[in-house]
C-alpha cells in the first residue's frame, strides 16, 4: 500500500521456504496509476506498507496427481513461487507450465522456468495480432491432463477467456483454480456469476 493509502496489486513470486524474505513482481506500465505509485516507492520517496496475502489458491507439495499452470503476463509470477516450492519439495508428477505474453520483450524470469527438471514441461508464447491470447490457441489444439488441478493466474480478462476454454475442453469447474475468482468474480446484468469449486 502507498502512503497515500492507494493499494498497489503485487503477486508473490517466491516459495515459502524464503520467508521473511518476499520477491514481489511488478510491472512498470505507463498511463497506470498504481504502476507509477510502486515507482515512487521504489524511487525510495515513499514507503510500502504490505497486507495481505489475499489469493486462496495455495500449493502444498509435493502434488500428487498432474498440475497445469496458466499464466497471463505477470500472472506467471504466482507460478514462479509455486515451481521454486515444488522444487523445494522433490516434485515428481508433471507439472506442464504455459505462458503466455503479449510481447515477447515481456518474458523475464525464464532461468527458473527453463531449469532441467524431470516433472516440469515450460511453454512460452507470444500473443497473435487481435483481442485473443496465445494460451487459448494453444489450449484449442491440445489436451490437458483429465485429472489433477489447473490453475491460471493473470489479470481477469485473460482469466476467464481461458476458463471459458477449458470448459468447452471438458475441464470440470471443480478442478479450476484462480485468485481471480474471489477478488474479480464474473459478472453479469444480475450480478455475479458464481464459479463452483
Amino acid at each position: 500500500m502507498h502512503s497515500g493509502g492507494a493499494r498497489i496489486p503485487l503477486s508473490i513470486a517466491s516459495a515459502p521456504k524464503r520467508l521473511p524474505e518476499l520477491e514481489l513482481h511488478y510491472k512498470s506500465t505507463p498511463g497506470v496509476v498504481e504502476a507509477r505509485l510502486m515507482d515512487e516507492i521504489l524511487a525510495g520517496s515513499e514507503v510500502l506498507q504490505i497486507e495481505g496475502p489475499h489469493g486462496e489458491v495455495t500449493v502444498d507439495g509435493p502434488v500428487e496427481t498432474p498440475l497445469s499452470l496458466i499464466a497471463g503476463g505477470t500472472g506467471i509470477a504466482q507460478c514462479c513461487a509455486i515451481i521454486e516450492h515444488l522444487r523445494d519439495v522433490a516434485q515428481r508428477a508433471p507439472v506442464n507450465l504455459l505462458w503466455s505474453v503479449a510481447d515477447a520483450r515481456q518474458f523475464y524470469c525464464e532461468e527458473l522456468l527453463s531449469a532441467p527438471s524431470s516433472w516440469l514441461t515450460y511453454r512460452a508464447l507470444v500473443d497473435p495480432p487481435g483481442p485473443s491470447n496465445a494460451a487459448v490457441h494453444w489450449l484449442r489444439a491440445r489436451e490437458l491432463p483429465p485429472s489433477g488441478r489447473t490453475i491460471v493466474s493473470g489479470g481477469p480478462a485473460f482469466v476467464y477467456s481461458v476458463v471459458d476454454q477449458l470448459r468447452l475442453m471438458g475441464i470440470t469447474d471443480a478442478t479450476i483454480e484462480s485468485d481471480v475468482f474471489s477478488y474479480s468474480p464474473r459478472r453479469d446484468a444480475a450480478g455475479p456469476i458464481p464459479h463452483p469449486q
